[in-house]
């Protein structure tokens, strides 16, 4: 489907753009590496406060793995952690580069679909599902301030920007669970 380019001047932040692909060029691509980077996603790694970070664990789970943003909101529930919520550009660069540019976790098909992660929209403001502060965005150029109120990584290319989708959508990726204490 087709968006039109829309960004909140008050809610940007530092980003990394990837490339884009014609639909045939993603799919072989995709096959490429995804077969390459499976074991990619399937440790938790931590973000160690000596490194900076939070102490917490994150951990991806690859494309296939949930229908929708619902689905991978409620995996992270029962599994006792939350959707990832990334609240600064050096806690999201730590989880890109951990987990979420495994090509496992994108839906490459279509128009590069990320994994699920921890924003949502209510009543026209985001917030976590943590209920921590939104002081911080990483928009890609994709964004809509529309009816869809969740968030995933994926903007048209492999890269840490986000997108809002809507919670019900088939169109994620996999997802980013994020642990206070060891998962492991």
């Amino acid at each position: 489907r087709t968006r039109s380019i829309s960004r909140p001047e008050t809610q940007t932040g530092r980003s990394t753009v990837g490339p884009t692909f014609s639909p045939s060029t993603r799919s072989n691509w995709a096959k490429t590496l995804i077969a390459a980077s499976a074991a990619h996603a399937q440790q938790a790694v931590q973000w160690k406060v000596s490194d900076g970070g939070n102490g917490h664990w994150y951990r991806s789970y690859p494309a296939g793995t949930f229908v929708n943003w619902n689905q991978a909101d409620a995996f992270a529930r029962a599994s006792g952690a939350h959707l990832a919520t990334l609240t600064s550009q050096i806690e999201t660069d730590f989880v890109w580069e951990s987990l979420a540019s495994s090509p496992s976790c994108w839906k490459l098909d279509m128009n590069f679909s990320g994994p699920a992660i921890g924003g949502i929209e209510v009543n026209g403001h985001w917030t976590w599902v943590t209920g921590e502060s939104w002081g911080f965005a990483n928009w890609g150029p994709c964004y809509q301030a529309n009816s869809e109120q969740r968030l995933h990584f994926g903007c048209n290319s492999l890269s840490n920007l986000w997108n809002n989708i809507h919670d019900w959508e088939a169109n994620i990726g996999g997802a980013i669970l994020e642990w206070s204490a060891d998962c492991n």
